[in-house]
């Protein structure tokens, strides 16, 4: 075993509400992401930078990359000298995170598609344009969609979402021995130089030209979006250093605001915030990943601060998102293509486009909570006083 981390004797895994606040931001911004979307009659400065807003909406996923690389190698650097190391790792992550996934998949594949083959339903474009086959669920169930999503196959179904976990469990059933086999500084070195390499990747000419066929190819493929993953286990490492809060003061309102300009400067040179465009899907996810980071930094250092900042991510609204987040992340995809904008100006005729957008994200929010809530009363918390039986030392 590697020697003494300093992290695993310094960094006790406490309690940050700041970041279950982060957690609520993220989720909110990939619910207007999906919701919002709407055609405005006039299109006017405000119209826009709403469109703007609304169209950025997907980095609520970056950030809960960012979230998940801090917190679980957190976890993975306070346990790594326990004897079930591994044991207690996987089966924890798999009680929290697989009962609700592998519903999801079964009620998609083996009972909502077969209706669709049932004409009178009328039920294939509301699911998907076609309907899967027996075998694609496979994907699926070992946690490989993105590399299938990432060609377009079945890339925009009511779980095409979920390619974001397919990535998280790719990582993590590998990231626990790399921790396990480096120390501190080794590990800083190996997230800085997979950064470094791996965001290096998505300038080549080949995976660019790709990336003009499959337009998904880079955002969801494995080796070009764990960078944000990657961006979290340093602040996890950083976290035991005592320099960390000084160095967070002094750097972390610079490395917010140079990743808002590269974000902004890849929208502008995209004419928009797609995040397919070639300058987002160089050096913008880049950008993206840093901005996040100091989101995540700014919880991290402020946490029971009395800054205004501070004071709104403690906010119950948020924080309650944030609790409930993993849920509404599963559940708001397909509730969008279920209630979908034209479904709400057909109900409200006299609506336009941006007071339909306003009352679809209402509604996402809203269902998504309490299809979250009933998910956790009924399934996840049973699942989750299990974990008790497997602690980490």
């Amino acid at each position: 075993m590697p020697g003494t981390s300093s992290t695993a004797q310094h960094a006790q895994v406490r309690k940050i509400p700041e970041l279950d606040g982060i957690r609520g931001v993220a989720i909110l911004f990939v619910i207007i992401f999906h919701f919002g979307p709407y055609l405005p009659k006039h299109f006017n400065v405000a119209n826009r930078f709403y469109l703007f807003f609304v169209g950025m909406g997907w980095i609520g996923v970056d950030l809960f990359f960012v979230l998940s690389g801090f917190l679980i190698t957190r976890i993975l650097l306070n346990t790594k000298h326990s004897a079930h190391y591994f044991k207690s790792f996987y089966i924890r992550r798999a009680l929290r995170i697989l009962p609700i996934y592998y519903l999801g998949v079964f009620i998609f594949f083996d009972c909502l598609m077969p209706l669709t083959h049932i004409s009178s339903l009328h039920l294939t474009n509301v699911l998907a344009p076609e309907s899967p086959g027996g075998l694609e669920q496979l994907w699926y169930w070992f946690h490989i969609s993105n590399w299938q999503s990432a060609f377009g196959v079945y890339a925009f179904t009511p779980i095409g979402h979920i390619w974001s976990l397919a990535i998280e469990e790719q990582f993590y059933l590998v990231w626990p021995l790399v921790v396990l086999l480096c120390g501190e500084s080794s590990l800083m070195a190996v997230c800085i130089g997979l950064i470094v390499v791996l965001s290096g990747l998505r300038y080549l000419p080949v995976f660019q030209t790709i990336q003009v066929i499959h337009t998904e190819f880079i955002y969801r493929l494995t080796p070009f979006r764990i960078e944000p993953l990657l961006f979290g286990a340093i602040l996890a490492l950083a976290e035991a250093r005592q320099l960390f809060r000084e160095t967070a003061k002094q750097w972390g309102e610079f490395l917010f605001m140079f990743g808002c300009i590269g974000m902004v400067g890849a929208v502008l040179m995209a004419y928009g915030p797609q995040y397919n465009s070639k300058p987002m899907s160089t050096f913008g996810l880049t950008a993206v990943a840093v901005t996040c980071f100091s989101v995540v930094l700014f919880g991290i250092r402020n946490s029971g601060s009395a800054l205004a900042r501070s004071r709104i991510l403690r906010s119950p609204i948020l924080t309650q998102c944030g609790k409930y987040s993993y849920s509404m992340y599963i559940f708001q995809t397909p509730l969008q293509y279920l209630l979908p904008q034209k479904t709400i100006l057909y109900f409200v005729p006299f609506l336009d486009g941006f007071a339909a957008s306003i009352l679809a994200i209402l509604l996402g929010i809203s269902l998504s909570y309490l299809a979250a809530r009933c998910s956790w009363a009924l399934i996840e918390q049973r699942f989750l006083r299990l974990k008790d039986r497997f602690p980490a030392n």
